[in-house]
């Protein structure tokens, strides 16, 4: 055996006795599978080796020699874990979060330097995991061949079997196999494994997640017979109709067949049994395309037999698809598709990597709720799980490589660039991503990796991979070898050049591409983003402008959003909703937190970003025709009609119904429909239409009694989108002369009302340098004044005024604090935009209507605080005191208000949510304006100049009223 560092530091080694990659199946015995039952949970031959191990851990690589993988070996004293786990979640090692820094002393292909004396690595070097379980063989597999299988490893380990060694492995992301026949014996069984955290792997494996370890996916044993199937690829034509098989056989298959059956959806099972040296092929009358808004599958079953004498059965579910690109275009099953996609990194908030299948199965209907159709598997491969759950639910899958050397090679040719070293290691990584997944339907699309540079590398490892599978590839840092034109956070101005062919490529903070990573422009092919849309805290503005943008050119296919979910960690003994990111375990080096820049948080609960981008995502939109009186309604599907479902409608007017109804509608794919309107609209008052179709076919993944679609279309001109607010239609001038006095006394205010000109701090305003650009920055410091007026019947009237200074470029808000005791609100009720937070850059989600909700309801816990609960377009603001009395603020215009139970100050130094204890106030803060919150991306790009309160641009007055009852 080689010495240990000579295999966790050569980068051509990437395993040894390890089984060449094979498409997911598991042998079986069992001829019928339950539709929508995982094809992976199918065990009847195989040994769950999940649960209680045997575990020592050390921060650095322990001494070779003392016999630890030998059956006789005392491990009596050693702790258990279950596996599978990350070992940093079950409590052992410091978790690390970095964005592309690696933990490690970076001496390619070395991991074993010393690090910074601060550094998390300096004592951890390279923390170690050494694991043992016992197994009893089951009687029957005697004289059987035998495999163990390791569904991912972080990031390299060795395994024994009885003290004989079966093999080394690196890539964390892919399975590895090794045959155990020769070491396995009848009866009791031990096999022992050693994990290493840091390898020259690792280089190749520096994406923006929390650096963990351990054995975090299933551990298998199986048994075969001596002659089995070794791996089958599975062609699927939809020109032809027929379903081929390549197999790969294992062992003498002289005289042997193999059976091919394939069940149709309509017109039952189709076979043809053929010597084993033949290539099976299936031809059905007719056949159905798959979709990820029609998810149709075609079971296949694949029989190995001597005789009658059944060798090995393996289950597989195929679909039929055609794609083409042309003209610019990507062209699915016929039709020009666009990508309404979202990256998805591996994240349970408990377990790490180590997902559940319950866990995948809610991201799954979450993801598909929220109107995406397709998910990006940044960056590695998923769990074998996850692709079947694509393949049953319908969502397209951008399936991504393991590979990333963003600390070093982020526009860089450096490695694995040029450099031949790196190349096995490479291929090996891609190669198994195909072979492994390419007979799910759901992947249309082949990524080389992430950010990782350009270089012969890549040249060649697209050349293997189309060797390999015939499906497109994307790869947005060496585009020059890819199938699509990609970039990372485009905004919408600059996809606007790229349609027109003038745009100039860069790098996240502005790098200069080479001439070979994307070739002359401008490009021929279609184009996808990759990541946009950077989710991060109150984010996700300027959402509606990437998509009205999309859609107006046929060359953009759409896009990947960044991300999911948050990747908070709880820790044991935690507060309850506390999530640690990066710093919050002692780990050095560490990004802080911008591991939360997801749409929901670790434990699945929503940002507010996720209704916007569901909103917009919607499959049916609407429009109404005044003058022609008429509603109309455009399905975007590209492949499912809409049948029978049933369109309620609500006539609104000043927030209240004043008639309602419900009727049928059906679209066919891309089709509009129109009627009358359903009612009269009244002579005065503001009125909208607000409708809702309810999909009466509703498809199994979709929770009862969610919408297909909700709009609202306003009866006048919709209102413009930016920062400075509309008339109100609702506001009556006050009669009568008002008089100059002092600030009100209202019931439980514990100080004068302030003007304020600031926010709490968002991660986008601390990317962009906002928060420095005005650091400093007082009222006193920009020409405000505030006057009161006092009115009949105890009303007041405010009156903000502001006027431009030079020294005072651009605020945050307009507005006024008002500070109130925490007992003495009972209730808000608003006329505006609701009822989730909103803002001006964000609000295609909040329906202008009347909602009344608790005050200590109305503020958002983002994972690290921020600002957060703002309600925009608010015609009237109506609040409840705990005494019974009634305050009412009405203005000309329509303005915002947020109101908290702590203040901006408080949100300002809490590093996590759980730290907002409520204070004993209540923060009312009345705004003219508030800027946008923005969400191009989270580290440079600055709110959209409509949504930015520009001084330049600003002499305003902030008149409104506060009226007792």
């Amino acid at each position: 055996m080689l010495p240990l560092l000579s295999l966790l530091e050569d980068p051509t080694m990437v395993g040894m006795y390890k089984l060449p990659p094979r498409s997911t199946a598991w042998p079986t015995r069992q001829l019928e599978v339950a539709p929508g039952q995982l094809l992976f949970d199918l065990d009847d031959c195989r040994l769950k080796l999940n649960g209680f191990w045997k575990f020592r851990w050390t921060p650095t690589l322990p001494e070779d020699g003392d016999g630890f993988a030998a059956a006789e070996f005392d491990d009596s004293g050693w702790d258990e874990i279950v596996l599978p786990a990350n070992f940093e979640c079950a409590g052992y090692g410091t978790p690390i979060y970095s964005n592309y820094t690696y933990p490690f002393h970076c001496d390619p292909p070395h991991v074993m330097g010393e690090p910074p004396a601060d550094w998390t690595t300096f004592v951890e070097r390279n923390p170690t995991g050494r694991c043992r379980r016992r197994f009893t063989l089951p009687a029957e597999w005697g004289g059987k061949r035998l495999v163990l299988y390791f569904g991912a490893v972080q990031s390299a380990f060795r395994v024994w079997v009885n003290g004989g060694f079966a093999g080394y492995s690196e890539n964390s992301m892919s399975p590895a196999e090794f045959d155990v026949t020769g070491f396995v014996r009848p009866g009791e069984n031990l096999i022992a494994v050693e994990v290493y955290k840091y390898c020259s792997g690792s280089y190749l494996e520096d994406q923006d997640f929390w650096r963990l370890s351990g054995i975090f996916r299933d551990v298998t044993l199986y048994a075969t017979e001596r002659e089995y199937l070794a791996d089958v690829r599975l062609a699927a034509s939809a020109a032809a109709k027929t379903v081929r098989a390549e197999i790969v056989y294992g062992g003498d298959t002289a005289g042997l067949t193999v059976e091919l059956r394939v069940r149709t959806p309509r017109d039952g099972d189709f076979a043809v049994t053929v010597p084993a040296d033949e290539i099976p092929e299936v031809a059905l009358p007719a056949v159905e395309l798959w979709s990820a808004e029609l998810p149709v599958l075609y079971p296949v079953r694949v029989i190995l037999k001597r005789g009658e004498t059944v060798l090995d059965v393996r289950h597989y579910r195929t679909g039929f698809t055609t794609f083409e690109i042309r003209d610019r275009q990507f062209l699915f099953n016929g039709k020009p598709l666009r990508f309404h996609g979202v990256n998805r990194h591996e994240h349970d908030p408990r377990r790490g990597r180590a997902l559940t299948l319950d866990g995948m199965k809610t991201d799954i209907r979450m993801i598909k709720e929220a109107n995406f159709d397709a998910v990006r598997s940044s960056h590695y491969p998923n769990d074998p799980r996850w692709y079947e759950l694509c393949d049953l639910y319908g969502l397209y899958v951008l399936d991504e490589a393991n590979i990333e050397s963003h600390g070093l090679s982020y526009h860089a040719c450096v490695l694995p660039g040029d450099d031949p070293a790196w190349f096995p290691s490479v291929f090996d990584r891609i190669e198994r991503l195909v072979k492994v997944n390419r007979n799910h339907v759901s992947v249309t699309l082949w990524s080389l990796g992430n950010e990782a540079g350009y270089g012969d590398a890549f040249t060649e490892g697209a050349k293997l991979l189309r060797s390999l599978d015939p499906r497109p590839i994307q790869y947005a840092d060496m585009n020059a070898v890819a199938d699509f034109d990609s970039q990372t956070y485009p905004p919408p101005a600059w996809l606007e050049e790229y349609a027109g062919g003038n745009a100039e490529r860069k790098g996240e903070h502005g790098e200069i591409p080479h001439l070979r990573q994307h070739g002359a422009g401008p490009s021929s092919k279609p184009f996808i983003m990759n990541e946009y849309a950077h989710a991060m805290g109150n984010s996700t503005g300027n959402f509606p402008e990437y998509w009205e943008t999309i859609e107006k050119h046929p060359c953009l296919a759409g896009g990947f959003l960044w991300e999911w979910c948050e990747h908070g960690l709880i820790p044991a003994g935690a507060e309850p909703g506390f999530f640690a990111y990066g710093g919050d375990f002692g780990d050095v080096p560490n990004n802080g937190n911008f591991c939360c820049d997801g749409l929901v948080r670790a434990d699945r609960i929503p940002n507010p970003g996720l209704a916007e981008v569901r909103q917009v995502q919607q499959p049916v939109r609407g429009t109404f025709d005044r003058a022609a009186n008429r509603l109309s309604l455009t399905s975007r599907f590209l492949f499912r009609s809409i049948r029978g479902a049933e369109l309620l409608w609500v006539l609104l007017r000043n927030g209240g119904a004043a008639a309602s109804g419900s009727l049928r509608v059906s679209l066919a794919p891309g089709e509009s429909c129109s009627f009358d309107a359903p009612a009269p609209i009244p002579a005065d008052g503001e009125c909208f239409w607000r409708l809702t179709l309810l999909d009466s076919n509703a498809p199994h993944w979709r929770t009862p009694g969610l919408p297909l679609a909700e709009l609202e279309l306003p009866v006048g001109e919709p209102e413009k989108r930016g920062v400075l607010p509309g008339a109100n239609p609702l506001y009556h001038a006050p009669s009568g002369a008002f008089h100059a006095a002092s600030a009100p006394e209202l019931p439980g205010l514990l100080e004068p009302p302030a003007i304020v000109l600031d926010r709490a701090v968002t991660d986008n305003d601390r990317g962009c340098g906002f928060d420095r650009r005005t650091a400093g920055r007082r009222p006193e410091d920009c020409a405000v004044r505030l006057d009161w007026e006092a009115g009949a019947a105890g009303a007041f009237r405010a009156r903000l005024s502001f006027l431009a200074q030079p020294d005072c470029p651009e605020i945050a808000r307009f507005g006024l604090r008002f500070r109130f005791g925490s007992g003495s609100l009972a209730e808000v009720e608003y006329y505006g935009r609701g009822p989730g937070e909103n803002y001006c850059d964000r609000r295609s989600a909040a329906f202008v209507g009347r909602y009344a909700a608790a005050p200590e309801s109305l503020a958002t816990a983002y994972t690290r605080p921020q600002e957060n609960g703002r309600r925009g377009d608010v015609r009237e603001l109506a609040i409840r005191f705990a005494d019974g009395r009634r305050l009412t603020v009405v203005s000309p215009e329509l303005f915002g208000f947020t109101l908290r139970p702590y203040s901006s100050a408080a949100l300002e130094t809490a590093a996590h949510a759980a730290e907002l204890l409520p204070d004993g106030t209540f923060e009312l803060i009345l705004d003219y304006a508030q800027r946008g919150v923005g969400g191009d991306d989270s580290w440079g790009c600055d709110v959209h100049t409509e949504y930015r309160l520009l001084c330049s641009e600003l002499s305003a007055v902030f008149d409104f009223q506060l009226i007792p009852e």
